[in-house]
């Protein structure tokens, strides 16, 4: 769920976007965009709505017009998982080989080539110091502006990642498949599981 600029509510689903305005849905471009995971829209400083589809590559939506890449375009994929914007403006997009920076001009793909534990991404989380942490189907990675650091903790070792996001305080906090949640704080990472009172360990 994303909010716009203008306080409609975009809603992503099974079967494409809802766009809510006031107390009624709308669908938008159904007969272009049939299906959004969660995470994967994303309202940037510019007022642009960016969609990311599990089939149908990548929607901008800047007023009132529509921009689609796919893997007829640069883009080189049409599975899009998440998508993240970093303090730059510049555009991260989550999929299955690998993560795509996409800057206004150009789109650049990183992979386990780069240093990145896996090229299967589930979630990406720009934090507040500019960093890019990167969730894949094997573990955390992440990468700086210049280098990939990807995390080889036990806890975090082939473990798929489900979402990342950082809290008030600055902690990163990162929620596994099988392996409960984990809190990142000055370079350690807590674990917490169902001996600590969570009902299940995700």
């Amino acid at each position: 769920i994303e909010e716009d600029d203008s306080g409609e509510l975009w809603i992503g689903t099974p079967g494409g976007v809802s766009v809510m305005t006031g107390d009624d849905f709308h669908d938008f471009n159904k007969d272009l965009i049939t299906a959004v995971d969660f995470g994967s829209i994303v309202n940037d400083r510019f007022g642009r709505m960016w969609i990311g589809t599990p089939s149908d590559g990548l929607f901008m939506f800047e007023q009132g017009e529509l921009t689609h890449w796919s893997t007829d375009s640069e883009l080189g994929t049409s599975k899009i998982s998440s998508i993240a914007i970093d303090s730059h403006d510049r555009i991260w997009l989550g999929t299955p080989s690998g993560i795509v920076r996409y800057d206004d001009a150009s789109f650049q793909l990183f992979d386990a080539d780069d240093g990145m534990i896996s090229s299967s991404i589930n979630t990406i989380m720009a934090d507040s110091q500019g960093l890019i942490w990167i969730g894949t189907d094997r573990g955390v990675t992440r990468y700086d502006g210049h280098t990939f650091t990807a995390f080889s903790s036990s806890t975090l070792s082939a473990t798929p990642i489900r979402s990342i996001m950082e809290d008030r305080e600055g902690s990163i906090w990162i929620a596994t498949d099988g392996k409960g949640l984990l809190k990142h704080v000055h370079s350690a990472f807590l674990n917490y599981g169902l001996e600590d009172g969570l009902s299940g360990d995700m």
